[in-house]
């Protein structure tokens, strides 16, 4: 029977027995103690956990798409509901990697060695493949970062000869962007402010306007990025020697009024909330209490720990109301041990 484990600081445990009913479960009423935390600070509601499942994304703010663990390796994804707990199976090659577009009727998926574009209206419906590349090589990079350029199209580095940037329509149409400065090894693209903003391999910022041109360089020695959802704000990792990288928080159209806010062996997976007034992310440091997953008012700059075990390779995905967010594993690969994290925060 799958399970989820409620943590924080009450853990409220309710047990059934199978063929029982609402009506012969134990209740439990929790009290909460009245909170005088000021207005701007972060304040941790509640930790789920969800065990024997790994989730991909949010379609709404209670139901997400996920790969249930099983002592078969799984297929496909199913829509699971998080408060509820029931399933409805899908198409989806199961453990895939998901980018939803902005109007959540569609969704870029990779992982495997495949790429797919899914309708998501239609969730009992075989993904359409997307295949880049020629004679049997595939350009696809499994290790970059697109982006969706509107709710019709996804835009994707690309490597091979034509390195660069390609624009997938959700009828599989596939058209190839030429750079003017002619950018290659892209790692990561995010859309925001009407420009498109890449991270190369050299740990070079840029942006573009949506065609190609215009290019500005941002900064250099970035390792990752995310733009606020308005554009205004970048927030960045930057090298700031060998083995320390810093977190800094910028106006995007003048990235020399800076803000230092936060350092460690490691900072990723860099994540605004929707509202753009919080941002989520994982480090690592060698330094007692330095480890971590963080998320800050973008405001003050104050943060609140959400737990000193990060995953930083892991992404962290909000919920489309921004007052949950989570954090999917699986250690070593293994499916059976695949679990995904949610972490709640008071409103």
């Amino acid at each position: 029977m799958k399970r989820m484990t409620l943590l924080g600081g009450i853990v409220s445990l309710l047990t059934c027995t199978t063929g029982c009913d609402d009506s012969n479960r134990r209740r439990i009423t929790v009290i909460e103690q009245p909170s005088s935390a000021p207005a701007d600070t972060i304040v941790l509601d509640r930790i789920d956990r969800l065990d024997a499942s790994f989730c991909s994304g949010w379609l709404t703010n209670e139901t997400l798409l996920c790969t249930a663990s099983a002592e078969t390796l799984p297929t496909h994804m199913q829509i699971r509901h998080i408060k509820t707990s029931p399933t409805l199976d899908t198409k989806l090659p199961a453990g895939s990697t998901l980018s939803i577009a902005p109007d959540g009727k569609h969704a870029f998926g990779q992982g495997f060695g495949e790429a797919f574009l899914a309708d998501l209206t239609q969730p009992d419906k075989d993904p359409h493949p997307i295949h880049i590349g020629d004679s049997g090589i595939s350009y696809l990079n499994p290790t970059a970062i697109g982006a969706w350029f509107d709710s019709q199209t996804f835009i994707l580095p690309i490597a091979g000869e034509n390195a660069g940037l390609a624009l997938i329509g959700i009828d599989g149409t596939i058209t190839p962007i030429e750079l003017s400065d002619q950018s290659r090894h892209i790692q990561k693209i995010v859309i925001a402010a009407e420009r498109l903003f890449t991270l190369d391999v050299n740990q070079r910022l840029k942006s573009y306007d949506k065609k190609g041109s215009d290019v500005r360089l941002v900064r250099n020695h970035v390792v990752d990025f995310a733009v606020s959802p308005d554009g205004l704000k970048l927030a960045a990792t930057i090298q700031a020697s060998p083995h320390q990288e810093s977190l800094i928080i910028a106006d995007t159209l003048d990235s020399t009024n800076e803000k230092s806010l936060s350092k460690g062996r490691l900072l990723r997976q860099l994540a605004w909330s929707p509202s753009g007034d919080k941002l989520a992310y994982a480090t690592f440091s060698l330094e007692q209490g330095g480890s971590g997953l963080y998320v800050m008012n973008a405001r003050s700059g104050s943060a609140l720990s959400l737990s000193i075990q990060p995953n930083i390779e892991s992404p962290i995905v909000w919920s489309p109301s921004g007052d949950s967010l989570f954090v999917a594993e699986h250690p070593a690969a293994e499916w059976a041990a695949g679990f995904t994290t949610f972490y709640r925060l008071k409103k």
